[in-house]
């Protein structure tokens, strides 16, 4: 619509550019609600989808550290970006043996990995 009010406005009456521009801005206030529902709707699925995996995660991950005295759990990638300074000893990350007993203690089923995207006839 902005194109067309760009290349043809100068040769239609006023009336008519102005009815396009009326159009072309109620275009984009459907299109900026819809985005806007979109986003809501994606955020809302992403949680119904991510809390219980989150939920599985964090009752291990306080076991986890109350077995082992930790009192506090960084994850070092989230708080560099957001400005947080983190500094650590190497033997303070436990990344690895947590994602190592997370895995022993949930097991994935077979077949129920990620998909490899191609099917076998």
């Amino acid at each position: 619509m902005k194109n067309k009010i760009q290349s043809q406005g100068a040769t239609v009456a006023a009336q008519v550019r102005n009815q396009w521009m009326d159009e072309g801005t109620q275009k984009e206030k459907l299109f900026k609600r819809k985005a806007e529902d979109a986003e809501q709707l994606w955020q809302k699925r992403l949680a119904e989808v991510t809390q219980p995996i989150y939920g599985k995660i964090f009752k291990f991950l306080d076991g986890f550290c109350q077995q082992r005295g930790i009192v506090l759990v960084m994850e070092a990638g989230a708080a560099y970006q957001s400005g947080v300074l983190v500094w650590a000893v190497p033997v303070a990350d436990i990344t690895d043996e947590l994602i190592k007993e997370y895995n022993q203690a949930n097991p994935v089923a077979a077949g129920a990995g990620p998909p490899t995207g191609t099917k076998k006839p």
